[in-house]
This record gives C-alpha cells, sequence and structure tokens, in this order.
C-alpha cells in the first residue's frame, strides 16, 4: 500500500478499520465479557491510552461500523471487561 501526503489520515483510518476488523487484530466474545486484542496493543498500550479501558475505547472510536464494533461497546458499557492479547504473528511482516 502506497500512502499519499494529501490522503494519509484517510489511509491510516482506513488500515486501522481494516486490521481492527480482521480477527488477528480484535475478537470480541459477548458471553464472556472479553475481547481479544493483538500485541500491538499491550506493547504499545502508553499510545493507546495507558489503561485496557482507554485502549477499548481507542479501538472502538477507531472500527467501523460493524456486529464487531456493536459488540464491543455493549461490553464496554456493562463495566465487567476481561482484556487478553492474542499471539502476535511474525510471519506477516514477511508478507510483500
Amino acid at each position: 500500500k502506497i500512502y499519499t501526503p494529501q490522503d494519509i489520515d484517510i489511509q491510516l483510518r482506513a488500515a486501522a478499520e481494516a486490521f481492527l476488523e480482521n480477527d488477528d487484530g480484535c475478537l470480541v466474545d459477548s458471553e464472556k465479557g472479553e475481547v481479544r486484542l493483538s500485541q500491538i496493543f499491550k506493547w504499545y498500550k502508553a499510545d493507546f491510552g495507558g489503561t485496557d479501558e482507554k485502549v477499548l475505547k481507542w479501538v472502538l472510536d477507531h472500527m467501523g461500523d460493524s456486529e464487531k464494533k456493536t459488540s464491543l461497546r455493549g461490553i464496554l458499557s456493562s463495566g465487567k471487561i476481561k482484556v487478553t492479547f492474542l499471539s502476535y504473528d511474525w510471519s506477516s511482516n514477511n508478507s510483500h
């Protein structure tokens, strides 16, 4: 993907939405009240707000309209949230 200066904000927003809709970025289990996030959110937690709740709010704000977003919104409003982190797949860095 080539990013252009004039469209960088839109392009990065679209990339974030796509990443969060992919199960490698975010999994939401409404029944368990559990959200499983990419390790990236653990490694750079301070950049996303510093707490699990703030990270989840960042994730919610950067998701496109979807069933996953609706489920996450429900978990956040319940106040009973379990956040875990997915294993990181380093092989994706080798993709061209």
